[in-house]
């Protein structure tokens, strides 16, 4: 095969090359979510587009989950160590063999128990990674300190903020009563 990614026998081929980004720019939470749904639709809903919309926010709320338990936790990882991480979870129940019944519940779960499990190991990994989280920002006569969010932290703003959607979408889905039914039924 050459170099334009033709065989020598003539029939194309395409070959999915993973090679490092000629720019260094690290993963955002953003990515994080659209690489770890493309993976797992790849992984678990190949041919079943629809089913994978329907799970879509049930499956972005458990990938997050890992970085909303490191976070509860007081750890901060970047993007690209939960994306390892979350890859790792999937490979395993990819590779485990369990029976899983509705994947985003059971992804859920694994989520808590993978944190849960390793969080030993976890804390050590978060104290030698202690990322400088602070900015500096050299003015004229003084210099300011801008904090940014961490990944771990972004994403557990968007945990909490799914949860809070889908309170307030079952919330609107019961019919509320009045008064005077509730008291016909005293």
């Amino acid at each position: 095969m050459d170099n334009t990614g033709v065989r020598d026998d003539g029939a194309a081929h395409f070959a999915i090359n993973h090679q490092p980004s000629t720019i260094n720019c690290p993963m955002t939470v953003d990515e994080l979510i659209a690489e770890t749904l493309n993976k797992v639709r790849n992984f678990f809903y190949a041919d079943r587009l629809r089913e994978f919309k329907r799970d879509e926010r049930a499956l972005m709320k458990a990938v997050l989950r890992y970085g909303h338990e490191c976070h509860q936790r007081g750890w901060q990882f970047d993007a690209e160590f939960i994306y390892r991480e979350v890859a790792k979870v999937l490979q395993s129940i990819r590779t485990g063999g369990s029976d899983v019944q509705y994947l985003p519940v059971y992804l859920d779960g694994a989520m808590k128990r993978a944190v849960g499990g390793r969080s030993e190991e976890l804390q050590v990994e978060a104290k030698a990674r202690r990322a400088n989280p602070v900015k500096l920002v050299s003015g004229l006569n003084r210099v300011q300190a801008v904090i940014e969010k961490s990944a771990a932290q972004t994403c557990s703003e968007v945990f909490t903020a799914l949860a809070a959607q889908q309170r307030a979408r079952r919330a609107a889905r019961k019919p509320k009563r009045h008064i005077a039914e509730q008291k016909t039924f005293l």
